[in-house]
């Protein structure tokens, strides 16, 4: 440690007594010398930043350790969390806080000033996919919200190292996306979008999606919403679409997609029975509480037809006694399916156990019709 310290200092004097000989006789304009002294300068800043990482201070990528975004952040606040956001935005020159002086790499400061300001609305832009795009903006507005906060958050690595341009997950369509199509009223469980959600070396924590219809159909058309994931349903009861600005939450999700590995997410919805026939809708991915790479993903455009969907009726079948305790191939539920007006082609049918025995203790269920 003691030697790196001596080198760097040595490096930053050997510096500065370069730029103290250079001679008023030179034949260089002033524009040139001005330029060398610029390069100089850089150098020195750098050099600086490298000697307070070498000292175990905070100047750099350090500048990030213990921090985790969670206010927003505005011209005029302070705090530890605003030096490690200029550190982030000093990772790359697109978004450099300034070269030399305060807030200048190695000497980032904790006020969110013009120049942070300035910087801030240089990195929305640079992410505007993930940043921008997904609420419907076009421009930065310098203001760290929360989807500016994400997107910083996934940017500190262990121990407060800052990483450069770091994608810890991404979002696409799925290759098998529903295809744009006429659905008929009253149908149920309507796939719309399918969205493939990749981790990259990091595992991700999934604890919120929003999602967005677009067309010139009415929002009402589509009673409720569910999602699944790898073709599992996560939601107990279907959500609605806002009136007011279309979209759909689903706030309360946890599911894990580790490192390398990815879940597809579907989108199914329920279509009113007395929905308009000719309304168009189109849904898509916008938001969620990781900052997923690609987003917003679109789907495909779904027109509600002028007939309805075949029904069914399920009542109660044949009469089930209680099993006893180690019985096999005990009966534990029957029912009847009948059609109506028309035939019906019968794919997946979801049983629910509920009651207080343990799931553990029911093993092997079969299926027989």
């Amino acid at each position: 440690m003691q030697n790196i310290t001596k080198k760097i200092l040595i490096g930053i004097v050997t510096i500065a007594f370069a730029a103290t000989i250079v001679s008023p006789a030179s034949a260089a304009t002033v524009d040139e010398l001005q330029t060398q002294i610029s390069a100089l300068l850089a150098q020195i800043t750098s050099l600086q930043a490298q000697l307070g990482t070498a000292q175990g201070g905070t100047a750099g990528t350090g500048a990030c350790a213990g921090i985790t975004f969670s206010r927003s952040l505005k011209l005029g606040m302070a705090g530890n969390d605003v030096k490690c956001l200029q550190a982030i935005l000093n990772q790359s020159a697109a978004t450099q806080v300034t070269v030399t002086g305060a807030g200048a790499p190695g000497a980032e400061t904790t006020y969110f000033g013009a120049k942070t300001q300035a910087a801030v609305i240089k990195f929305q832009v640079k992410y505007a996919s993930e940043v921008l795009t997904p609420i419907g903006l076009t421009a930065g507005t310098g203001l760290v919200g929360a989807r500016t906060i994400a997107k910083l958050n996934t940017m500190i690595g262990s121990g407060g190292v800052v990483i450069p341009g770091v994608t810890v997950a991404t979002a696409a369509l799925a290759a098998d996306n529903p295809a744009a199509s006429a659905v008929p009223t009253s149908a149920g469980r309507v796939p719309l979008l399918k969205v493939r959600l990749q981790a990259s070396s990091q595992d991700v924590v999934v604890n919120s999606l929003t999602f967005k219809r677009t067309g010139v159909g009415a929002s009402t058309a589509w009673e409720a919403l569910y999602l699944y994931v790898d073709d599992i349903r996560v939601t107990t009861y279907g959500r609605t679409i806002s009136v007011d600005d279309q979209t759909v939450e689903f706030p309360t999700l946890h599911f894990t997609i580790p490192a390398g590995q990815y879940k597809t997410v579907t989108l199914r919805g329920d279509v009113l029975a007395g929905a308009t026939a000719g309304g168009q809708s189109a849904f898509s991915l916008i938001a969620s509480n990781v900052a997923f790479a690609g987003m917003p993903v679109v789907g495909n455009t779904f027109t509600i037809g002028g007939v309805g969907v075949g029904t069914v009726t399920i009542s109660t079948g044949n009469s089930v006694t209680s099993p006893l305790i180690g019985a096999q191939g005990a009966t534990i539920g029957s029912f009847k399916v009948t059609a109506g007006n028309a035939d019906i082609d019968l794919k997946q049918i979801i049983f629910t156990i509920t009651g207080t025995i343990a799931r553990a203790n029911v093993t092997n269920i079969k299926l027989y019709y």
